[in-house]
């Protein structure tokens, strides 16, 4: 028994140290990665457009706008990360990839306004605030792609993807044009 207590009592440590990394350093959203499949998806929609100018809102470390960079190497691809540590992170492992760059700050301060597409797998939390936005600053034409939420409102999907993935918890990706 006292084996098991020992267990829990390390366990719960970790989540709550966790918890507590997420909340001071992400604003209480975590990093999450993009599924490979969902990842494959997103770029044949980036290429089908033709798109030169790419945003991965809260890139996180990276993954997605990495594989991006890599299979679009005409295109100009942007991680923008609210959480320092995840953008050196990204920053390292992305260096050989002369098309992408990671910005540290707010995307909702952000100016996307010369963006030709958006990728994203943000919170549903964060949609309404992000819609209005994108309303504003988007060119008419530009690509939103958003993995699991949509992003609701007036804004409807001009396409739904249901893709099979291991991933429990990513099957959708959405769609829009602005």
């Amino acid at each position: 028994m006292e084996t098991i207590n020992a267990i829990l009592f390390w366990v719960l440590l970790f989540v709550l140290g966790w918890q507590a990394y997420i909340l001071i350093f992400n604003r209480g959203i975590p990093n999450i990665r993009t599924a490979p499949a969902l990842r494959r998806a997103m770029i044949d929609k980036l290429k089908e457009a033709g798109a030169k100018r790419i945003y991965d809102l809260g890139s996180g470390g990276g993954d997605l706008s990495r594989t991006i960079a890599a299979a679009l190497p005409d295109a100009k691809v942007t991680g923008l990360e609210i959480s320092a540590g995840a953008v050196r992170r990204a920053q390292g492992r992305g260096k050989h990839l002369p098309n992408l760059e990671y910005i540290q700050g707010d995307f909702m301060k952000a100016d996307l306004s010369q963006a030709d597409a958006l990728v994203m797998f943000l919170i549903d939390t964060m949609m309404p605030p992000l819609r209005e936005k994108l309303r504003k600053e988007l060119k008419p034409g530009t690509i939103v792609i958003s993995n699991k939420f949509p992003l609701g409102g007036d804004w409807v999907p001009a396409e739904e993807l249901s893709i099979k993935t291991l991933y429990l918890n990513q099957k959708m990706i959405y769609l829009y044009r602005a």
